[in-house]
């Protein structure tokens, strides 16, 4: 059953404008940390593609808005999008989600987005730059005690 059901996520996001599938993976990408703004800069589109795209994707029922976070409507939905992208675009997402997370965790000193910055560093393969972070992660957690 779970595999026709992804068959037919696989579907919907195939026939998604490139800038509505790029926002999607951003989200999916983030996960809880996929505010408006991290997921518009993740997905590296101008302001009015942003938009279409957002709208696009809300208007499909893809997305969801809980309090300031977006989300894929279903958890399934995120695996698809971020699974089934080429690995380079998976990469490039990745490595845009941790440099943006490293830079806001490093400028506010929050723990938890070092934390996935270095995850995600990890994930593309940059382990100095994960070691780096998760070194910051450590001294931001000591300093918040």
């Amino acid at each position: 059953m779970e595999a026709r059901i992804a068959d037919l996520l696989i579907q919907r996001v195939r026939v998604l404008e490139p800038q509505s599938l790029l926002l999607l993976r951003a989200i999916a990408a983030l996960g809880s940390l996929a505010t408006e703004a991290r997921s518009m800069e993740c997905a590296g589109l101008v302001e009015v593609d942003s938009l279409l795209a957002l709208q696009d994707l809300a208007d499909r029922g893809m997305i969801l808005q809980k309090e300031h976070v977006l989300q894929c409507s279903h958890d399934l939905l995120a695996d698809v999008a971020f699974g089934q992208a080429p690995i380079p675009v998976r990469t490039a997402i990745s490595r845009r989600a941790a440099a943006l997370l490293e830079r806001e965790g490093m400028s506010a000193g929050q723990a938890h987005l070092l934390w996935h910055s270095a995850e995600h560093w990890k994930t593309v393969g940059d382990h100095a730059a994960s070691a780096r972070v998760f070194l910051g992660c450590g001294g931001a957690a000591f300093a918040d005690g």
